[in-house]
This record gives C-alpha cells, structure tokens and sequence, in this order.
C-alpha cells in the first residue's frame, strides 16, 4: 500500500473519529402545502373549537349525540362539535391543507397521529381556573399542560429529538376563549357591570401569562378568535324583553376583546419571534345579525335545534326537532352559530384585509411568516 493510500486512509479516520451525530437535531414534520410554512395546529380553547375533549371524561358539557354532527361534511352522525358540521378550528385546519386534527383525551391521539397538532379544548373553560370547575371541564392552564408534559414528549420521541431544539416553532397555537368567563363567572355570580374594567383585566393577565408559558414551550405563532356577540345568542335573548339582545353581556365582550389587543401589542416586543393575528368574531358576528341578508340568513334569534331545559337553552335536546333550513338560521343551539358562520369566520380569518375583522393582519399572512 502506498503512502498516498496510507494518508487517505488515515485522514477518512479522523473524520469519522471527530464527527458526532447531532443529539438535538431531529426530523421534524415538513409543512403540508407549500403555501404555507405551517407544519400543524395546536387548538385551545371551549366549546367553539372543541372536538370531543368532554366525551372521555366526566364533564356536563358534551355533544356526543345527534342533532350535533348533523351536516358533518364526512356524514350525518354526532362529530362532537357544538354545531351541525365544523367548527373554526376545522375550518382553518382545512385552508391551511391540514388533516382533521386528533382529540387530546382521544386514547388513540398518541405516536404519530400528534405529528400535525393536537386538539385540547373543552367545553365550558374559560381563562380563570374557576370558570367551569365545578362542571367537569379542563381549564385553558390544564390544556396548556397537557401540551407541554404529554404532547411535547411524543414530539420529540416522534422526531427523534433531544436536547433544546424547538419543535413547534413552526405550529400554529388557535386560541378561542373567553365567553364562559363572563357567561359562568362574572354575571353568573351577580358581579356588576361596574366592576367589569377589573374582571376584563384580570383576564388579560392571566392570558398573557398562559401565554407566557407557551411561548416558553416554543410557541411563537397565535391565531385568536375573539368573544362573539354574546348578548345576541338564542339563550341570552330568551330572558330579555321581546327577545332583544342583552346589551350589557355585549358590551362585556366587545370591552374583553379591546384590552385583548392592547395585551396582546404589549406582550410582543418583549417576546422575540411572537407573531399573533386576531379574528374578529364579534364584528363579523354582529354585522349578520343586524344585515342577515349579507351573510345569507333570515332568522338571527332562534336556535335551529330544539334546546334542552335542562341546560338552560343552551343545548340541543338529543333527538328533538330541527329547522327545515339550517344553512339560513344563524345559531345552531342556544349559544354557538351554525356551520354556515363558522365557515366564514375561518374564510375571513384566512384572507380578509378588512382590519376592522383582522388584526394586525390575516392568518394567511401569518402561515407564511
């Protein structure tokens, strides 16, 4: 052998001596179009974006029977979602080319069914432990662990991560949450609206430290859909004289939404990478309740199911009548809008340039960012 041999291979030698497979280097999922930087969803929140969180648990709050599901684009049978079809976190899964997103408490939703996100609402929870507790449901800080001590380790046994890497950087966090705070707590328990400044700040700040914590888990992208017009829901009219709607649960919302986006602008310069968009469910909610022709509808008051009594007319009787038009009726139940609506929050969400109903700007936007 000679010595030009030798010096080959005593220099392939050292290479293979000093290189050292890259512990925190790992396969992360690649994004599903390639219109978008987003690799999957990670959905928090309530009943808006719920997808059957409640049915594997004790909780009084479930929609595991039929009218529920009824116009499910895959078939008529309950889908676990408080409306007739899908909700927004469906609909923004759809736009931005994901899959149906797996349900948290789903025994199933292990290995790599979590590669593109997870699904954690509940039904009832708000922002304040206390909101639902007493009901069964899983509050947005047990939702935010359940992401980082049981999802974040399937990730990376998934990706074959160790070591700091982020691996959801390139996820987007939905966030809908909110309403039952003041539907549960604040008039609940016979607050005054004098002291809604205070309670509205409260939840601010609890937000921006759940926030906090997920960002620190390696959140950085946020898509919120803001509190509907809550005074005009089926069940909230039901009390009020000629069924108008109450004004001051209104207002309570649309207060909430308005310190949303000044927490929101006052957390980002200190959180490095943080982008967020918000949609703007009570405007666009508000704008077809009082023009329901410009959104298609022609009954804005009534819930389309038959609601149960004993949920207070928030509900749907399981089994109990349907409207002959459910595409034309704005609110499936008592309280949350049917598929129709939610079909164009999502759509407005993903393209408007509207900033009166996206702020700073749309969520297609952000998926490239």
């Amino acid at each position: 052998m000679n010595k030009n041999m030798y010096f080959v291979l005593f220099t392939l030698a050292l290479i293979l001596a000093l290189v050292r497979p890259c512990c925190s280097c790992c396969s992360t999922a690649s994004p599903r179009s390639s219109s978008t930087k987003l690799t999957g969803i990670f959905v928090f929140g309530d009943s808006t974006v719920d997808n059957g969180n409640n049915n594997f648990i004790k909780s009084e709050f479930k929609s595991d029977y039929l009218p529920y599901g009824v116009d499910f684009p895959l078939g008529p049978f309950s889908t676990k979602r408080f409306t007739n079809g899908e909700n927004p976190a469906d609909r923004i899964g759809g736009l931005l080319g994901l899959p149906v997103i797996p349900t948290f408490t789903d025994p199933q939703t292990k290995g790599s069914r979590v590669l593109r996100g997870v699904n954690y609402a509940s039904a009832g929870s708000g922002i304040l432990d206390v909101t639902g507790s007493n009901k069964g449901v899983i509050s947005l800080n047990q939702q935010i662990t359940n992401f980082v001590e049981v999802t974040i380790p399937m990730l990376k046994a998934q990706q074959k991560c160790e070591g700091n890497t982020n691996l959801v950087e390139q996820y987007l966090f939905l966030i809908s949450t909110g309403s039952n705070d003041f539907l549960d707590t604040f008039f609940n328990g016979g607050s005054n609206i004098g002291l809604l400044q205070y309670f509205s700040n409260n939840l601010t700040s609890s937000l921006a430290t759940q926030l906090n914590r997920l960002y620190n888990a390696g959140a950085r992208k946020f898509a919120f859909i803001n509190i509907g017009p809550l005074g005009c829901a089926p069940m909230t009219r039901a009390s009020m004289p000629k069924r108008k709607c109450n004004e001051t649960l209104s207002y309570a919302a649309y207060y909430f939404n308005t310190q949303l986006l000044v927490m929101l602008n006052s957390i980002q310069p200190r959180l490095s990478g943080f982008r967020y968009m918000v949609v703007n469910f009570f405007q666009i909610g508000l704008e077809f309740i009082q023009i329901p022709s410009s959104g298609g509808f022609n009954d804005v008051s009534n819930s389309c199911c038959e609601v149960s009594l004993e949920s207070n007319g928030a509900l749907c009787k399981q089994g109990g009548n349907l409207c002959k038009n459910r595409r034309t009726t704005l609110f499936f139940d008592g309280l949350h809008p049917n598929e129709a609506l939610y079909s164009i929050l999502a759509t407005r969400a993903y393209n408007s340039t509207d900033p009166t109903e996206v702020s700073p700007f749309n969520l297609h936007r952000l998926s490239t960012i």
